[in-house]
């Protein structure tokens, strides 16, 4: 469909759903159609900001002739039975982070994509940051040689009603807390950066409120031999750049925020707005101006470390990833 502007349907019309009408706004290739929300004072006020239609139906939303894509900035947990159903309709999908903690329900989404010969994208914005793809390069061209260890460390500030009364302290609805909503970030950089992981160890903290961790510290290896280590937390005190760091055995780079830093003296520092790269990725994958875009495979490796993560916590011993 080279030419032609993709139309949009964005299903949630809260802070996710806000993010990708304002990322759409700012794409030419793209337009906002509808929206849909559980909430109708909500769905009314969204599509009143950013223009399109309230469609009070769910059903409806799937099947509409004047929709191309559509946005799931839904909680977690029905993320994979939405895209499938999207997918079913023939529409083409984009769906905010964390994808799901269903590894085998990604699995379906991805054959499933693949038989209709419909897009699906991820969100996973930080790989579109100018310094995260210079970082990539350096570890791709060797310039660190064989990487020894990272390390991530996520410091946000959250107070307790983050979590009591809302579905972010649901574990039933959001899947998990910290490590999944926040740590995800950085651990899918460095599952893209460092390969496939293959074993995971860990130990949580519970939240103040709900039944969801409000820190996480663990390690990952790596089937390369590397080693990471995780160290994710939300509380009272202040919120800091996500870090991710990664030592070569000749060098060593750090990202921290918008910031790159190389041990031998390379700096780098470029800010954009993550989530309108990442639409324009998708909407170009799907008007046929790119091959692709980060999909569900993608960020496939870093969900699965994140189950295993947890596992991990819950059965008190090391768990293998499965490929």
């Amino acid at each position: 469909m080279t030419d032609q502007v993709v139309r949009f349907g964005i299903l949630g019309a809260g802070d996710a759903g806000r993010r990708h009408a304002r990322g759409l706004r700012a794409n030419k290739g793209a337009a906002l159609v509808c929206a849909y929300d559980t909430d109708a004072a909500r769905a009314a006020a969204f599509v009143k900001e950013f223009g399109g239609s309230v469609e009070p139906d769910l059903a409806r939303f799937f099947v509409r002739d004047d929709v191309d894509a559509i946005a799931i900035c839904t909680p977690p947990a029905d993320h994979v039975k939405l895209t499938l159903g999207a997918l079913a309709s023939g529409k083409h999908v984009l769906v905010e982070k964390p994808f799901s903690l269903e590894v085998l329900g990604i699995d379906r989404v991805i054959e499933a994509s693949r038989r209709a010969g419909l897009k699906v994208g991820a969100i996973s914005q930080h790989r579109f940051a100018e310094a995260a793809t210079t970082a990539a390069a350096l570890i791709r061209d060797g310039e660190l040689g064989a990487i020894v260890a990272a390390r991530i460390s996520v410091r946000r500030h959250r107070e307790p009603s983050y979590y009591e009364g809302s579905w972010k302290g649901d574990r039933a609805i959001a899947g998990g807390g910290t490590m999944l909503s926040l740590g995800v970030h950085m651990l899918d950089l460095a599952c893209s950066w460092l390969g496939r992981p293959v074993e995971a160890m860990a130990l949580l903290r519970p939240a103040p409120a709900g039944d969801v961790e409000a820190a996480a510290a663990g390690a990952v290896r790596f089937e390369s031999g590397a080693l990471l280590s995780i160290d994710v937390a939300t509380g009272l005190g202040p919120t800091q750049a996500d870090e991710l760091e990664v030592f070569g055995e000749r060098d060593r780079i750090a990202l921290v925020g918008d910031k790159l830093t190389r041990a031998s003296g390379f700096t780098m520092e470029a800010k954009a707005d993550l989530h309108a790269q990442q639409i324009a990725s998708f909407v170009a994958s799907v008007r046929g101006e790119a091959a692709s875009t980060v999909g569900p495979e993608d960020v496939r490796p870093a969900i699965a470390a994140i189950v295993a993560l947890y596992q991990s916590a819950e059965q008190r011993r090391a768990i293998e990833i499965p490929s």
